[in-house]
């Protein structure tokens, strides 16, 4: 891949990369980097030696940071690709500057961490065990601000059949299982929320972290079952927090108010995901119920905006996945089936279609009525 790259000095031997996929105004980021800085001072007097390397990918090509901007980091990296890579495609860039890496963090630019984030995250990865991925519960930060009753935005994430994803923190529904291990507590979900986590460097390249064409939306959902069917476990970390500004990438919340987002984005990557991931079974079952349910919704978005938009971005959605088709196989190679797709149904770990649905449809007028987030 054709990059730019501006090198800001290097210390000492990395084990603790994190990639950050900048887009857009950039106080956003250097908000993100001051917290960033914080958090890594924490780390840093935690243990003194880890040393903290910073990728970020400039999708922008508008960030200078200044000298001042990061005092405790001396491992820091731009990338600046030719275009924009979206978020996927971003931090699959990202990565292969920190293949050095133990671990590995993974942020969008509207988070804002705190001082024990990171030590809290570290201290997690020998405790929890079949570890595969592990995230900070999220707090809605609006307008930048954290407030003394701040709701959960993020505690991990879930899915029906579909590739429809539930949040733990928005849907009446419970995680798997709750850890308690020296006084800490730890939520075990089914999938880890994109914004922010962090996995084995080891665990991420021997999965074949995502596709990057994916470029925004549902790429965690995609790293999450690989994840469960490697057999391995994610986690909410309930003592480490951040702060998300919602709706910072793409306005709206439960559905993104600029057509491209749920029509293309979310729908083609829901399918595509399908095809990653499920066994011949399961797509002869579900495949073709997605593509309804995505026709259905999309065309309940048009007429609400009285626009073929969504329409039209739906079938552009379906054009482009009929060009992936090689691509299709050689990410079906990297799904490692040491756990049965009716396993995790039996487990509850996802959930049923009727469950689903119903809760979708209890939640209507709220999903399509949801102000900017």
């Amino acid at each position: 891949m054709n990059v730019e790259v501006h090198n800001y000095g290097s210390v000492g031997v990395l084990r603790i990369g994190l990639v950050l996929a900048h887009y857009g105004n950039t106080n956003v980021t250097k908000r993100f980097l001051q917290s960033l800085s914080l958090a890594v001072a924490g780390l840093v007097d935690y243990d003194p030696s880890i040393v903290f390397k910073i990728v970020i990918v400039d999708n922008s090509k508008n960030l200078i940071i200044q000298n001042d901007t990061m005092p405790r980091m001396a491992n820091l990296e731009i990338l600046v690709p030719r275009e924009n890579l979206g978020y996927s495609g971003a931090c699959s860039c990202g990565t292969e500057s920190l293949r050095d890496c133990d671990f590995l963090f993974f942020s969008n630019n509207d988070i804002i961490l705190f001082e024990n984030t990171l030590t809290n995250l570290v201290k997690s990865l020998d405790v929890l065990p079949d570890l595969g991925a592990l995230q900070p519960l999220g707090l809605r930060a609006d307008d930048g601000e954290i407030g003394p009753t701040a709701e959960i935005d993020s505690m991990g994430i879930t899915c029906n059949p579909l590739m429809n994803v539930f949040s733990y923190s928005n849907w009446p529904i419970e995680p798997i299982g709750t850890l308690r291990i020296d006084g800490r507590v730890f939520h075990e979900v089914f999938g880890i929320d994109g914004m922010f986590f962090g996995m084995r460097s080891k665990t991420w390249f021997e999965l074949g972290g995502w596709d990057p064409s994916l470029f925004m939306f549902n790429e965690d959902l995609m790293i999450s079952w690989k994840i469960r069917l490697a057999g391995l476990k994610n986690y909410v970390v309930l003592d480490s927090v951040v702060g998300h500004v919602r709706g910072s990438s793409a306005q709206g919340s439960f559905i993104k108010e600029n057509p491209i987002y749920p029509a293309f984005y979310i729908s083609r990557n829901k399918l595509l995901t399908m095809l990653y991931i499920y066994d011949r079974k399961w797509l002869l079952k579900y495949f073709v119920v997605g593509l309804i349910f995505e026709f259905g919704k999309n065309s309940l978005l048009s007429l609400r905006s009285r626009s073929i938009a969504h329409i039209m971005y739906y079938l552009r959605g379906l054009v482009d996945i009929g060009r992936k088709q090689r691509l299709i196989i050689e990410e079906r190679k990297k799904v490692v089936h040491n756990v049965s797709l009716n396993t995790l149904i039996d487990d509850q770990q996802i959930l049923s279609l009727r469950l689903s649905l119903r809760l979708i449809a209890r939640n209507m007028r709220t999903i399509l009525g949801e102000d900017k987030g």
